[in-house]
């Protein structure tokens, strides 16, 4: 067991077995620097597959693009991954920043796919600077970049001093009907520190409570991921705290938050999850046809007159069970 920063990583002394159910447990005896215990045991669990894993990464993006300009001089460099990285492996002898060839001091954090050089100070301004990751760089498997990553950027005369924003979220707020094995995400207007977008700042309640879940960043998105679907016809608060910095150090404004509503479908997953809920038969008074439905093909089809105006077609719906949703309009039965 090792811990860096705020990942603690186990690695088994030997490959896992295949195809078997493992456990992950984190006690409360588990304490921050200040002696809080975890709030309650954390327990989690995943199955192997059959192979081990022998891909090496790859790198996805990084902060500032190579060849950028006017780079604020306040800015981290950071690097996002084709897969979780072993932090153990992402340090200041594996990820640099020169000036030249004179190294910059500063320190190095990995979590997840993310890993970050934060400058012990501004960097100088008007001023080029290499950013190398080298092949010690691992995933968790142990498998190495397959060559060295290089990139160059510029700085500008300036640091940024201006707040990010949060421009779009998925769902939008007030939205209705929404999956219940949705993901929430939030897109903001400038590339995040990733440090600092956690299921802390990053949070989905109901009421009071709060729901478990994973957040993932990269590029400008920010991702929620609930641990378990949620709850039907349920409104649910996202939101994003004033504790979410860009890499500059600039903190929202204030904390962004959002509500919506979900509905008991799933996307993609058909009309309704209950069986007992279902549109059985669809008619139009002009022209007077009937609409077939197979349920197994997932297939609507209505065979009517030529030159009929299929944009002002209305339809009636016959339905079974309580209620149905047929886009965003509610159909209730009368069966």
């Amino acid at each position: 067991m090792t811990y860096v920063g705020v990942t603690a990583t186990f690695t088994p002394a030997a490959n896992l077995a295949p195809n078997t159910k493992y456990t992950v447990t984190i006690t409360t005896g588990a304490k921050d620097l200040a002696g809080n215990a975890l709030a309650s045991p954390y327990v989690l669990s995943w199955t192997t597959g059959a192979a081990p894993d022998i891909i090496a990464p790859t790198m996805n993006s990084t902060i500032n693009a190579n060849g950028a300009t006017d780079v604020p001089v306040n800015t981290k460099a950071g690097a996002f991954f084709s897969e979780a990285m072993d932090p153990l492996t992402i340090t200041t002898a594996t990820f640099t920043l020169k000036q030249g060839t004179t190294p910059v001091a500063g320190t190095v954090t990995c979590i997840g796919i993310a890993a970050i050089f934060t400058p012990d100070v501004d960097l100088a301004p008007n001023t080029e600077y290499t950013v190398t990751i080298t092949t010690g760089a691992k995933d968790l498997a142990g498998n190495a970049l397959a060559s060295p990553y290089v990139l160059s950027w510029t700085t500008g005369a300036a640091p940024d001093i201006i707040a990010p924003m949060v421009n779009s979220t998925i769902p939008v707020n007030a939205a209705t009907g929404v999956a219940v094995n949705s993901a929430m995400t939030a897109t903001f207007s400038e590339a995040m520190d990733p440090l600092t977008i956690t299921t802390v700042t990053f949070t989905l309640t109901q009421g009071a409570r709060p729901i478990t879940g994973t957040v993932i960043y990269a590029g400008v998105t920010a991702t929620f991921a609930p641990a378990a679907d949620l709850e039907s016809s349920t409104i649910y608060t996202a939101t994003i705290t004033a504790g979410a910095k860009d890499l500059a150090g600039n903190a929202l404004s204030s904390n962004y938050t959002w509500n919506f509503t979900t509905y008991h479908t799933y996307s993609g997953g058909g009309v309704t999850l209950s069986s007992a809920k279902a549109i059985t038969a669809f008619d139009f008074t002009t022209p007077a046809v009937t609409g077939v439905i197979n349920e197994a093909a997932k297939t609507i089809a209505v065979t009517v007159p030529f030159g009929t105006n299929l944009t002002a077609l209305i339809a009636t719906f016959t339905t079974t069970g309580t209620v149905v949703k047929v886009g965003a309009a509610v159909q209730t039965s009368t069966l």
